[in-house]
């Protein structure tokens, strides 16, 4: 939220088992983080109970919302 992008890509610590991954990127989609963002962050800790990290795979800068004022005429 408030990133220079929309979206910031993520990667697990190790691997988490195949049985899973469908479900972790059902819950991965609905995680909202704040920026700015660094690489190697934590964004979720203890994916699906397997004791895996999400962490950032690139840095998202924070971008000031009063650059570009929404006009209401």
């Amino acid at each position: 939220l408030g990133g220079e992008l929309p979206l910031v890509s993520v990667k697990t610590e190790k691997a988490i088992p195949k049985r899973l991954l469908l479900k972790a990127m059902t819950e991965i989609v609905e995680i909202e983080v704040k920026a700015p963002v660094k690489i190697g962050q934590v964004i979720k800790d203890d994916l699906m109970g397997t004791g895996v990290s999400l962490v950032a795979t690139r840095n998202i800068k924070r971008v000031d919302s009063n650059l570009f004022p929404i006009k209401i005429f």
